[in-house]
């Protein structure tokens, strides 16, 4: 079964979505996913404390994003 057609409150759906925005470096809308999902997620401790550990990876691309220099 896809993971889309456990519709969009799924956490492996919100955890799907949010991988798919880190593969385009796009980083918030990763890590409210990840965030989502983590909060419905209460079938695998596991799962969550790895989610958690991208988000961190997240989060530190994204600071450094925000205070690199803007070229030009």
């Amino acid at each position: 079964m896809p993971l889309e057609a456990l519709g969009g409150e799924h956490p492996l759906f919100l955890f799907q979505r949010g991988l798919r925005h880190l593969i385009r470096d796009e980083f918030a809308p990763c890590i409210a996913d990840l965030r989502a999902g983590i909060a419905r997620n209460q079938e695998s401790a596991a799962l969550n404390r790895d989610m958690q550990k991208v988000i961190d990876r997240a989060q530190q691309a994204l600071d450094a994003g925000a205070k690199s220099p803007n070229p030009g």
